[in-house]
């Protein structure tokens, strides 16, 4: 992998827990912005700027200004990053599985702890 990524980032050839979340949202949205990536992740921008440009420096994801506004900056995947996401695939399915839980449980799981979050950072 590219410079700047961590020792936790190495393992396996795979990325972190958040970058991995970065690229799978990355991956059902043909051409983000950064801005709309950390929305859904609930992470600031500025949380999600360097990883987007590890994925870049990776080789993973390409960076572009919005023509229409260039305070937007759009993420896209590059061909070696879909094939990151085809090999990774499973891990959703993996972790639902190994949880217990079924697919609803886990949805209703997640949006208490994103009620959580926010009533935290209140």
């Amino acid at each position: 992998m590219g410079e700047g990524w961590g020792e936790g980032d190495r393992e396996a050839g795979c990325v972190s827990r958040v970058t991995t979340q970065t690229q799978r949202f990355q991956n059902r949205h043909l051409r983000r912005t950064v801005g709309t990536i950390a929305e859904r992740l609930g992470l600031e921008s500025s949380t999600i700027t360097p990883l987007v440009k590890r994925l870049e420096s990776a080789g993973l994801v390409t960076r572009a200004r919005n023509p229409e506004d260039e305070r937007q900056v759009q993420v896209r995947l590059t061909p070696r990053g879909r094939e990151i996401r085809d090999e990774c695939g499973c891990l959703g399915e993996e972790l639902l599985a190994r949880s217990g839980m079924t697919g609803e449980q886990l949805g209703k799981l997640n949006r208490k702890v994103q009620a959580l979050r926010d009533a935290v950072a209140r």
